[in-house]
């Protein structure tokens, strides 16, 4: 007898149960809890069958991760006015990414410079196409920022407004996302080694922000 042929959706809703079952198990024993037999046992799937459709532990931990972002990606959508200047609207998702990132910095540490991150694009998108509510209510600029995987790529849709609003060269502002990353990944680790008190989280958080607009402060107060 041949293999069992599964239609796309039931493949998507056997990777789904993946997912959502090793979301489960971070959540209780973090990243280092994850294990093939553990999540074997939550899915009742074997772990031949997870090596159907995912590459390694490390993919389907990766994938796990991105749910992390569900309730960043609520705020940020339910947040956002209409005609928002460009750079009210790149300090706003700035706050509100800072506030779950550092709310999880081990988990957000883990998926953005993980083992995965070069692959983070093609993760979040077979991600959002397992989970699409996520993204149902996001449109525009809000909605081809959070399709990116990679920090890199999700900031630079953010400043392109920026570009002709306060005159950044392309140069200028691939400068600016680099030094903006770099500075969000010391900020990052800080907050991993550190386990900052929920009272302390808005001053860390405008700390940052601080940084990141000093970067744009020559051009923007021209």
């Amino acid at each position: 007898m041949g293999r069992t042929k599964y239609t796309p959706e039931t493949r998507n809703a056997v990777m789904a149960s993946f997912v959502t079952a090793m979301k489960g198990i971070i959540d209780e024993l973090g990243v280092e809890g994850a294990s093939i037999r553990r999540v074997s046992m939550a899915t009742g799937y074997s772990s031949a069958t997870l090596y159907l459709y995912f590459e390694d532990m490390n993919e389907l931990v990766t994938m796990s991760l991105v749910s992390y972002l569900s309730d960043y990606v609520s705020d940020v959508v339910k947040s956002t006015p209409e005609n928002e200047p460009p750079q009210e609207t790149y300090r706003r998702t700035w706050q509100l990414f800072c506030k779950h990132a550092f709310s999880h910095p081990a988990m957000f540490l883990n998926l953005f410079y993980g083992p995965q991150a070069n692959k983070l694009d093609l993760i979040a998108k077979k991600y959002y196409e397992l989970f699409p509510q996520e993204l149902e209510q996001a449109t525009g600029i809000m909605l081809d920022m959070l399709e990116h995987g990679s920090l890199l790529e999700r900031n630079r849709v953010l400043l392109d407004p920026l570009e002709s609003e306060i005159g950044l060269t392309k140069h200028e502002a691939d400068l600016a996302n680099d030094l903006t990353l770099a500075y969000f990944h010391s900020f990052l680790v800080d907050a991993s080694e550190r386990n900052y008190p929920e009272e302390e989280l808005d001053a860390l958080i405008n700390r940052f922000l601080e940084g990141a607009f000093f970067v744009l402060r020559g051009k923007a107060d021209e």
